[in-house]
C-alpha cells in the first residue's frame, strides 16, 4: 500500500454462489467495522422475517413450499429465516 494512503481498495470476483458477500461481510464484522448491536439487529430481523412468512404462508393456505439455495447450506441470515419459517409451521 502507498504511504499516507490510509485506505485500500478491495474487488472480490467470482460466481454468483462463491461466497463473496459472506466474504466481504466476515471481513468488516472481523475487522469491527460492524459492532455486535447491528449484528444482533440483522439477526433479530431476520427471524422476524422468518416467522412473518411463516404466518402469512398458513393463512394463506401454504403449509409446504421450497426454500432452493440450489443445493448451497443454509447459512447465516438465511438459515434463521429458514428455522423460523420451520418454526411457524412451514415445511420445506
Amino acid at each position: 500500500m502507498a504511504k499516507g494512503k490510509p485506505h485500500m481498495n478491495i474487488v472480490f470476483i467470482g460466481h454468483v454462489d462463491h461466497g463473496k458477500s459472506t466474504t466481504v461481510g466476515r471481513l468488516l464484522y472481523d475487522t469491527g467495522n460492524v459492532d455486535e448491536q447491528t449484528m444482533r439487529k440483522l439477526k433479530e430481523r431476520a427471524k422476524e422475517v422468518g416467522r412473518t412468512i411463516g404466518q402469512i404462508c398458513l393463512k394463506a393456505k401454504i403449509d409446504k413450499v421450497v426454500f432452493d439455495r440450489n443445493g448451497f447450506k443454509y447459512t447465516g441470515r438465511i438459515k434463521l429465516v429458514a428455522d423460523e419459517a420451520r418454526a411457524a409451521g412451514l415445511k420445506f
